[in-house]
């Protein structure tokens, strides 16, 4: 892999970082765009997603750490080299949600309004972000010979630390760039779908549910799956989360589009 993109004596650009502040810059880029679109207070919403980015990363990190307490026990200097990668995904989502209900009551902003606007955004982040995945070699994928394959090097400890040693150097299948190419594919589709939504809470909820299905069956394709219970014929807890959140995607569509029929039968 490439964990460090360029480096010039002391400097050193890792590749994680680099692609986390890319993600950033671009998404801020599409949130400033379609808020604009939208009729939203632009910098209103560009100041929640740039703090939420924060909050997520922080929320990660630490669930990240957690799960991994018995490394970070013992290596405590590891936990702020995020260049080596290690973010959990559902960390961040807790964060965030916490975040943005208190965002929401304080600046009184429309939430599902200002969720349909954002969903674009946190869809390329994600795209951008799993090309770093790659480079600092976390969130890799089950041992695979056909086209595209790669292996980790045993030069990066970062790789040696996470990558079982039953796997190194042999080839796996490509499992961040997959991740990457369905998020980029599924922002493309958000913000094409945001100029035709005929509901609030639309795009957010058509994001939760296809995010969320991508991810159930995805995850059965990494090399890093922890099943519950331990055994292989068991879903991981990720995958159970993500199925739970895939109902909630359903139900909400369904509640907002009711709503919506409601709302226009009596108008």
């Amino acid at each position: 892999m490439f964990p460090i993109l360029f480096q010039s004596g002391s400097f050193i650009v890792y590749s994680y970082v680099f692609m986390i502040a890319l993600s950033f810059t671009v998404a801020i880029l599409v949130i400033t765009k379609s808020a604009a679109q939208n009729k939203l207070p632009v910098n209103r919403l560009v100041d929640y997603f740039v703090f939420n980015f924060l909050i997520m990363l922080l929320g990660a990190r630490l669930l990240f750490v957690v799960t991994h307490l018995e490394f970070y026990s013992k290596f405590p200097e590891r936990i702020i080299r995020i260049w080596e990668g290690g973010f959990a995904t559902w960390g961040g989502l807790l964060f965030a949600m916490a975040f943005s209900i208190f965002y929401f009551k304080k600046h009184k902003l429309p939430p599902l309004k200002v969720l349909d606007v954002a969903s674009p955004a946190f869809s390329i982040s994600q795209a951008i972000a799993k090309i770093g995945c790659f480079g600092a070699g976390c969130c890799y994928g089950i041992p695979f010979r056909g086209p595209f394959s790669f292996s980790f090097s045993f030069s990066f400890s970062f790789n040696s630390r996470v990558v079982p040693e039953g796997l190194r150097g042999i080839p796996l299948f490509p499992m961040q760039l997959v991740e990457s190419l369905f998020s980029f594919i599924l922002f493309v589709f958000l913000w094409r779908y945001l100029r035709t939504k005929k509901f609030d809470g639309e795009v957010f909820s058509i994001y939760v549910l296809i995010y969320s299905i991508g991810r159930v069956f995805l995850d059965l394709l990494r090399g890093d799956r922890a099943p519950i219970f331990g055994s292989e014929n068991f879903i991981t807890l990720n995958q159970a989360l993500f199925s739970f959140t895939a109902v909630v995607g359903i139900i909400m569509y369904t509640r907002l589009h009711r709503r919506s029929v409601n709302a226009s039968d009596i108008v």
